[in-house]
């Protein structure tokens, strides 16, 4: 089978703490019976995670449900890629956690981390999960690009108020201790003062 199309182990979200990261992102898209969260990814590859409560129906129905959300992921997540890819939010941890920004600049996507939350809805047709989560993370991704463009533009406004603000230092003395000014002096050019009139 083509790799495009499995859907591995490892691309699950799994965990309380990592639901909670997701969640604690405050990025999040409602469309149809699907609230889906998400947090730009730890990993090199987009994880999604499921929660489905009871009043969704008995165990086979949200079995059902879950496998169903799954596979429109998984048929669909290569197209999600491309759309990602348009730049890296972040240099990309490794799986230590620690940040590897040699993996970040070879890798040019972005990877989210998933949670789609299930509210009550009779099962739908593997088309309609697919387009709910298409748009969903359409508008998600466009959340998080917005997130960054603002985040980057603070680092600029930040620098340029830094750099501005060690120009203007004084310079200090160390032998001394005392600070150091430069006094302007008037340009050779200046007109002087006209002398005060005389009695006649």
């Amino acid at each position: 089978m083509s790799e495009r199309f499995t859907f591995r182990r490892e691309q699950r979200l799994a965990g309380r703490g990592a639901f909670r990261r997701v969640m604690d992102a405050r990025a999040r898209a409602e469309v149809g019976p699907l609230s889906v969260h998400s947090a730009v990814g730890e990993t090199l590859q987009t994880r999604i995670g499921i929660s489905i409560g009871r009043r969704c129906g008995n165990a086979v129905k949200r079995n059902r449900i879950k496998r169903m959300i799954r596979e429109a992921y998984r048929l669909s997540q290569h197209d999600f890629a491309a759309k990602w890819s348009v730049e890296t939010h972040q240099p990309l941890p490794t799986s230590s956690g620690a940040t590897d920004s040699a993996s970040g600049s070879a890798h040019h996507g972005t990877t989210y981390d998933i949670v789609v939350i299930v509210r009550p809805h009779e099962v739908l047709a593997l088309d309609a999960y697919r387009a709910h989560l298409s748009h969903a993370l359409a508008t998600l991704h466009a959340v998080w690009t917005k997130r960054a463009q603002r985040k980057r533009a603070d680092q600029a406004t930040n620098a340029a108020v830094a750099a501005d603000v060690v120009g203007n230092v004084r310079p200090t003395n160390t032998a001394s201790g005392q600070t150091t000014e430069k006094v302007a002096r008037p340009s050779e050019d200046q007109s002087q003062p006209p002398d005060p009139p005389r009695d006649s």
